[in-house]
């Protein structure tokens, strides 16, 4: 029998801004990755824009348990687009399996490219699991020139697989308008006799990038393992996977010579682990109902199975593996994380902030020592789809 977990990651869904405070950030509706804003960023093309999330964030246990700041990351393409690595949130399974195994596997989009500004502020103030919740603590760092130009350049002759968005007939656009009538200029459907039933496409498309020859799938067993994705195009990973940190260090190795990752220490490696797990169980008990729980023999039990799951996808790579085997490979001292952070990517944190110091940026985004805030500036309306 299949039941509702899709909630499981719920702690993305709620935001830190306040909305009604700003009379160009309307609402956004409540199925999914859609916004229209007039807006444009001050971002400069090829810009590392760094995302702290706030404590909504599914990731920010983990970020928090290492000592660093940052939650997401996206590419600046220009001031009008952005490139990133992230998962919808994964749909419900089976009482035994909870999590869409598939979806959790392979995490659509993964790399895309080309997001719109609409997309773009509906992405980042409106939430996705595993990733953000919408925060105003956002920042960019910029650092050379050239190195920066390079890094749009190749993200923007990367080819892509294009497919339209769909939403529900009764969808909300971010201004408040139902998709139905106010945006018909936008939208097209086949069924509106079944509005319930029905879903339609408002003009907007998500580009998957393609990754030596396939597409990359949004992989949390880059957490742990980074693989060989900083390396750029001759770089292997599982399913040729990928997360928003380990794309942004892809999409630098693309611009010229690669980035390091860093290992972490086994403690940080350990509490990382547990934090998300932590995480994962109180968000699947928030999300889950009395029947749901009745049916599948207690939301304990559940719960138990959504965090092996993660977990496992995480530090093994095997998303379709329900018990608690990753504790035994989180244990022993030698289990330690080598990856690449949003905070290395910027060098921000401690650890990081000692290396530009030192005069050894872990990045040409990380040598501009500025934090520049991000800005948006007024321009004409633009709608946009991120996933």
């Amino acid at each position: 029998m299949r039941y509702s977990v899709a909630s499981f990651l719920a702690g993305a869904v709620a935001t830190s801004l306040p909305l009604s405070a700003l009379a160009d950030v309307p609402r956004r509706g409540p199925y999914g990755g859609c916004g229209e804003i007039a807006a444009r960023w001050d971002a400069p093309r090829g810009a590392l824009v760094l995302i702290d999330s706030g404590p909504n964030s599914l990731i920010k246990p983990i970020i928090n348990a290492i000592g660093e700041t940052y939650t997401h990351e996206m590419v600046a393409e220009s001031a009008d687009a952005a490139s990133q690595s992230e998962i919808r949130t994964p749909g419900s399974g089976t009482c035994n399996y909870p999590i869409d195994v598939q979806a959790l596997t392979y995490g659509y989009p993964g790399m895309q490219r080309s997001m719109n500004m609409g997309a773009i502020y509906a992405d980042i103030y409106g939430g996705v699991a595993f990733r953000d919740s919408g925060s105003i603590d956002i920042i960019w760092h910029y650092g050379d020139a050239s190195r920066a130009n390079a890094i749009a350049d190749a993200i923007q002759s990367t080819p892509t697989s294009d497919s339209g968005v769909l939403q529900t007939y009764y969808d909300y656009f971010l201004d408040g308008t139902s998709s139905t009538g106010d945006h018909s200029d936008q939208c097209f459907f086949s069924c509106p006799f079944d509005p319930f039933n029905c879903f339609v496409f408002c003009g907007d498309t998500v580009h998957r990038m393609y990754r030596g020859g396939d597409l990359s799938p949004y992989s949390l067993h880059q957490y742990y393992d980074i693989e060989g994705t900083y390396l750029g195009q001759s770089g292997w990973a599982l399913r040729n996977g990928s997360m928003s940190a380990s794309y942004c260090s892809y999409a630098y190795a693309l611009g010229g010579p690669p980035m390091t990752p860093f290992l972490y220490e086994h403690d940080e490696t350990w509490n990382a682990g547990w934090a998300l797990a932590g995480a994962v169980y109180d968000n699947c008990r928030r999300g889950l109902g009395w029947f749901t729980s009745l049916i599948c023999g207690g939301t304990g039990h559940v719960c138990e199975r959504a965090v092996n799951m993660v977990l496992n996808c995480m530090r093994l790579g095997d998303c379709n593996n329900n018990t608690a085997v990753w504790q035994g490979y989180i244990d022993p001292p030698d289990a330690r994380a080598w990856t690449i952070s949003p905070d290395r990517l910027g060098g921000h944190s401690a650890r990081f902030a000692q290396e530009v110091a030192a005069g050894n940026p872990p990045t040409t985004w990380a040598a501009d020592s500025v934090e520049h805030d991000l800005q948006w500036n007024a321009a004409g309306s633009v709608y946009g789809c991120y996933r």
